[in-house]
């Protein structure tokens, strides 16, 4: 009785005063500390019952069993298996099943199926403890396995039964199956196994049949309800999440805090910031308090929906703020792209004595990415590996993204190489890096091994990989992902369909491109861009300029990214009045304001029409700051046009801006060079050696019978190094026979030597000479290169095409060149 009422302690002295307590005595005080959580004190009495001679039963025995499932030591409970076998108890059912119920809790089913089958009569206890089992422990197969095994020895199920077996259930049609044999068995009726049908339907997608079992129950509880909101929120369905919460509201049941953390995920997904503050109000005049999880709902719904403000009025509210909530804080900070700020929230979380969790570390190494604080993310890799994290997917993909956005790709590749168990993300997030560091044809190397080590692509990974694709013009790979697309279904996806518009681009195949464009049933404002990109890298401005029409009569507006692509066809096309009319339009009819990368196309448009000064006053006014874009883009505008006073203007404002940019010194050094002054190039040449400046090496690439190959400044280290030189010095011949100027100005003699001293190299004949050799006569010849391809180059592949009857595609930082017959279609060398 004192038991019953939760008086262990009168329990106790009223225990202590019996003289010779017996077997039955014993059994009730052990059982009420058992009861009552006292897990350790049961198990000393039970060893003072058997020290003092008395013969445990079977009922002590459940109870001691139940006290070890309570501690979850396996080990310490061996001795008392040992007592049910020596007191003849192993064959009671009712005692073998809580045997097997403690062997499967502390995960040892091996063990609780040696005991399960020694029954000499098997139940419908012991079948359900250890169907549940299975199911808990992730054996789902099995489970169900056992389940139809249970039946076929004439075992009828009972409702614990069913519910467990439903946990077992990963795909709809095991539902189904369970579901049919539950209405078969007479046991559908039972609310709670109904409960149960709601929420591993609703689990597994199966939002119709799990809403048709809702309205069947008899009383729709807590459980249901809840079972239908949360496996909405978490299936991404937060509109139908939120419409059955207000169904929910109207009937009057009593949302707990478990459902308003959730509802308030949706709002945070849907942006739906009246419907979360209204849940907040809600909360407040509840008078409920917020736990961990619901506060850090708050901040997450508050963050989300713009207002950072509220989310830290929340945090501050808490009673007690933990690693989540100091997490959700943390997050909102980034989420806005207050970076320094979130860092500064970490260390004050810290400071408290809060330890982060891998969550608030991979939202930290997120703000040293973005810092550039490399040497902040290596102390919190270190940190991480000493918890234990090495080996955590989700951590390392973070520490990845970190070394990648650091520049350090060597270590990005070391952590990824350690990683037991990759994902998609981490795949996608070094292809994405290898695009970064210019290894465009190692990303295509690391699909292949992905989909060996069977890890499905994501949207994100055909994204990254078309952009690999673009990089180094591979068009045979980049058609053969564009199948792989369409197998997925993904060739309706507008981000899918703007990476496949670039990549067609870029390989010069602009058909292609309108196909991808034109096959679309749903446009955005990305993909028109898309294709005024497009037709601005191939100087096509009439057709771009015809896209923004188009777009515009669409009822679709232009927005910043538009305005910049139109300004980028613009200026390769030299066409400054309409550019500056776009620049006026841009802000006096669309209400968009400039920012600095339309200003330095601008400048770029200016610069390339050799209207110099105007193109100086522009960045001398810009109120937007130091700006070393934009005078490196005039400085190379006044090496074109051999301007000295100016070009050395630019220099010095670059130099005080980044005293280690190489670009600036190769600049200048060829604008004194053209002027004759010889020893003021070799000055600028001495001042970049000592500010430890050293040029970006051209690359350029070259796709030939699907495999990618990679030429370098200079490259002899290609095993057809000797015929490609052979095959430039015929070229040579051939140039000054015809008495060109082209080739003559440029010793291919000594290309290792001469290509150091210019910025962009001559790579790109390396790879044109090798396709020339491995090509079919008469084919196109593509050729990717990360820089901006130079005046000498440019007249060389001119010859190259007339000479070799073949159209030559080169794709530079800048533009793509398409030669014909001794003639490129961009002019950009021509004035």
């Amino acid at each position: 009785m004192f038991a019953a009422f939760g008086c262990l302690g009168e329990a106790m002295e009223v225990f202590k005063s019996i003289s010779l307590p017996n077997v039955y005595t014993w059994n009730s005080i052990i059982s009420a500390h058992v009861d009552m959580g006292h897990f350790e004190k049961a198990v000393s009495l039970y060893m003072v019952m058997r020290e003092s001679g008395v013969d445990p039963d079977g009922h002590i025995f459940v109870s001691v069993l139940k006290a070890y499932i309570g501690i979850g030591k396996l080990d310490q409970s061996l001795w008392v298996h040992l007592d049910i076998i020596k007191y003849g108890f192993e064959t009671e059912i009712f005692v073998c099943s809580t045997l097997i119920d403690m062997y499967t809790k502390c995960g040892d089913l091996e063990k609780a199926c040696q005991i399960f089958s020694k029954l000499p009569e098997q139940n419908v206890v012991t079948w359900s403890v250890l169907i549940n089992a299975h199911s808990i422990h992730g054996y789902s197969d099995k489970a169900l396995e056992l389940f139809e095994c249970m039946q076929s020895g004439g075992i009828e199920p009972n409702p614990f039964t069913c519910t467990s077996v439903l946990k077992a259930c990963l795909h709809v049609e095991d539902v189904m199956r369970t579901h049919a044999h539950i209405v078969g068995h007479g046991l559908e009726s039972n609310n709670f196994v109904s409960s149960s049908l709601v929420h591993m339907y609703a689990k597994c997608g199966s939002f119709g049949e799990a809403h048709v079992m809702f309205e069947r129950l008899h009383e729709q509880g807590l459980l249901a309800w809840s079972a239908l909101i949360t496996n909405l929120c978490h299936c991404g369905h937060d509109h139908a999440a939120l419409n059955v919460f207000t169904d929910m509201q109207c009937e009057g049941i009593e949302v707990n805090l478990a459902i308003y953390s959730c509802i308030l995920k949706s709002c945070a997904e849907l942006r739906a910031f009246r419907e979360g503050f209204l849940i907040h109000s809600s909360l407040i005049e509840n008078n409920i308090q917020l736990d961990a999880y619901a506060g850090s709902s708050l901040i997450n719904m508050y963050s989300k929906c713009g207002d950072l403000r509220s989310a830290i009025a929340v945090f501050q509210s808490l009673p007690q703020q933990n690693v989540v909530t100091w997490s959700a804080l943390i997050s909102g900070f980034l989420q806005h792209g207050f970076t320094e700020e979130g860092f500064e929230c970490f260390q004050q979380m810290k400071q408290q004595g809060v330890e982060p969790n891998e969550f608030t570390l991979v939202s930290i190494l997120k703000a040293c990415s973005d810092l550039s604080m490399l040497e902040e993310g290596r102390q919190i890799h270190v940190a991480l590996i000493e918890c234990g994290f090495e080996q955590d997917t989700f951590v390392s993909n973070a520490i990845i993204d970190l070394y990648v956005h650091c520049n350090q790709f060597e270590d990005a590749c070391n952590v990824f190489n350690k990683l037991f168990k990759r994902d998609v993300v981490s795949w996608s997030t070094l292809m994405g890096g290898s695009i970064e560091h210019e290894r465009g044809e190692m990303a295509l190397q690391l699909y292949s091994e992905m989909l060996l080590d069977g890890v499905e692509p994501s949207m994100i990974t055909f994204v990254t990989l078309l952009r690999a694709c673009s990089s180094i013009a591979a068009l045979d790979h980049g058609r053969h992902l564009h199948a792989q697309i369409v197998l997925y279904g993904l060739s309706v996806d507008v981000y899918i369909s703007s990476a496949l518009i670039d990549m067609y681009s870029r390989c010069s195949c602009l058909e292609d491109s309108h196909m991808v464009f034109h096959r679309l049933s749903k446009y955005d404002t990305g993909i028109w861009s898309a294709m005024i990109t497009a037709y601005a890298q191939h100087s096509d401005y009439r057709m771009a300029f015809q896209y923004l029409n188009m777009m515009q009569r669409s009822g679709l507006e232009p927005d910043s990214v538009t305005f910049l692509c139109i300004l980028s066809a613009c200026s390769h096309s030299g066409l400054v009045q309409e550019g500056l009319q776009h620049l006026k339009a841009m802000r006096d009819t669309h209400h968009l304001l400039p920012n600095l990368e339309h200003f330095n196309s601008v400048v770029d448009l200016l610069g390339s029409s050799n209207l110099l000064d105007e193109a100086r006053d522009l960045l001398e006014t810009l109120p937007v700051g130091a700006n070393i874009v934009g005078w490196i883009s005039l400085l190379s505008s006044c090496k074109k046009h051999v301007n000295l006073d100016i070009g050395r203007e630019c220099f010095d404002h670059i130099v005080t801006l980044d005293g280690g940019n190489v670009t600036c010194y190769v600049f200048m050094a060829d604008i004194y060079r053209a002027h004759g002054m010889q020893q003021h190039a070799e000055e600028i040449e001495e001042l970049r050696r000592i500010s430890n400046g050293w040029k970006k090496p051209g690359r350029a690439f070259i796709e030939v019978n699907k495999e990618v190959h990679r030429f370098v400044v200079g490259d002899r280290q290609h095993p057809q190094s000797e015929a490609i030189y052979d095959k430039l010095k015929v070229l040579k011949a051939q140039m000054k026979s015809e008495e060109t100027e082209m080739l003559v100005r440029s010793d291919i003699d000594q290309v290792s030597q001469n290509t150091e001293d210019q910025l962009c190299g001559h790579c790109e004949k390396l790879a044109v000479a090798f396709g020339l050799l491995h090509t079919p006569q008469g084919t196109t010849i593509r050729v990717s290169k990360n820089l901006r391809m130079c005046s000498f180059c440019h007249m060389d592949v001119k010859f190259i095409s007339k000479a070799e009857k073949r159209d030559i595609i080169i794709v530079d930082g800048c533009l793509v060149h398409h030669f014909q017959d001794g003639i490129c279609k961009c002019n950009m060398y021509d004035t």
